[in-house]
């Protein structure tokens, strides 16, 4: 199992923020060909 932690701040105003290039890279440094992605968001609005 390879895990990563990140944090993103996105101030007091909404917004949809586009993880896709965080998930890539963590995909390519975990050398990963098959498997399940999971993002955990610990936020009731997220």
């Amino acid at each position: 199992m390879y895990s990563e932690e990140i944090t993103v701040r996105t101030g007091s105003r909404e917004v949809v923020r586009d993880l896709t290039d965080e998930c890539a890279r963590f995909l390519t440094e975990a050398d990963a060909d098959d498997g399940l992605l999971h993002l955990w968001v610990p936020h009731a609005t997220a």
